[in-house]
This record gives structure tokens, C-alpha cells and sequence, in this order.
């Protein structure tokens, strides 16, 4: 049902896995997600607040807290709520600080949001989005040597990343510009 889009037999599905097991995080998580499939963000919120008030050290409930947070256009909620996934196991949950800079670029905060992304980067080298979104706050921040080397390290990770060649071209006109 989920890959059918079927959020509301999902969310039929969940409810009765949840009476089976009560304290399993992951299944609050899923409701809540299936809530804001179908726009219910009060609801998914809700959801997710009362397991965490009962269970403050689930991560997954607060990565989808953040989440929802950020498709609420709440921003600094969903900061808040990314932070904690992340501090609750850092090893495990670097993925969160690539959403909270993806939300820092939203609120045109990129020194801070450069730093979530080189965390990802020192966490997993090998993800060329962790490069990419590296690379334009590196543009907003006007230090494009940085933006190249990490453009270059999406190309090192996908030959063919469209993204990272075209912004290598235009950086590279730029130059030849300002030289001109």
C-alpha cells in the first residue's frame, strides 16, 4: 500500500500493527509519515509529540518530527527536531544534520548550514548530495575554491552528475569574466 500511494489503508494498517505493539517507535513514526502523505500535519505532530513526551531517546520519531516540521514551512522547529535526532546517536543518525542544512538554506543561514553538510561529509564521504549542498553555500559564502573542490568530489562519486558539471561551467565563465 505504500509504494501505491494508498496512505489511507496505510494508515489502517499502522494503527492495527500499533495495538499489537504499543512501544515500538518505528510504527508511530510510519503513522505520523502517512499523516503528512495526506496533508494531516496537525495530526502527524500529535502523533509524534505524545510518543516522544513517553520515549524522549527515539530518534526515528524526531527525524520525522523534523520532517514534518519542514513541510509545515516551521522551520526552526524542524531545526530543533533534526538537532535531536542527531544528538540522540550521532553515529547512526548524520542524516539528520543533512536535512537541518537543508532547512538552514532555506533560512538563508549557509555558514551554518555548510557545517551540517560537511559533518555528512566526515560521516560518509561516498554521498554526492552531502557534496552538492556542501558546494552551494559555498557559493552563497563566496568562497568558490571550496564549491569547486566539493563539485569535484560529486563528479568523483558521479561521473555524470549534471548538477556538479554545469555548475563547474558556470563558475569557470565566471572566472574567465571577472578576468576579461
Amino acid at each position: 500500500y505504500d509504494e501505491k500511494k494508498n496512505w489511507e489503508e496505510c494508515l489502517l494498517i499502522c494503527k492495527a500493527q500499533i495495538e499489537e505493539q504499543p512501544d515500538k517507535g518505528l510504527l508511530y513514526s510510519r503513522l505520523a509519515y502517512f499523516n503528512r502523505m495526506l496533508n494531516k500535519y496537525d495530526e502527524a505532530v500529535k502523533i509524534l509529540t505524545t510518543y516522544i513526551d513517553k520515549h524522549p531517546d527515539n530518534s526515528q520519531c524526531e527525524l520525522e518530527l523534523g520532517h514534518t516540521y519542514m513541510d509545515m514551512k516551521q522551520y526552526k522547529d524542524a531545526v530543533v527536531h533534526y538537532d535531536r535526532s542527531y544528538l540522540i546517536d550521532k553515529s547512526e543518525n548524520y542524516g539528520s544534520l543533512y536535512h537541518k542544512g537543508k532547512v538552514l538554506m532555506e533560512l538563508k543561514q549557509f555558514d551554518e548550514a555548510v557545517v551540517c553538510f560537511e559533518i555528512c561529509i566526515l560521516h560518509f564521504k561516498l554521498e554526492k548530495d552531502y557534496n552538492l549542498a556542501a558546494a552551494k553555500c559555498y557559493i552563497e559564502l563566496k568562497q568558490n575554491p571550496m564549491a569547486i573542490a566539493h563539485y569535484r568530489r560529486a563528479l568523483f562519486i558521479d561521473r555524470e552528475c549534471k548538477e556538479a558539471l554545469d555548475a563547474l561551467q558556470d563558475l569557470k565563465a565566471d572566472k574567465k569574466q571577472i578576468l576579461n
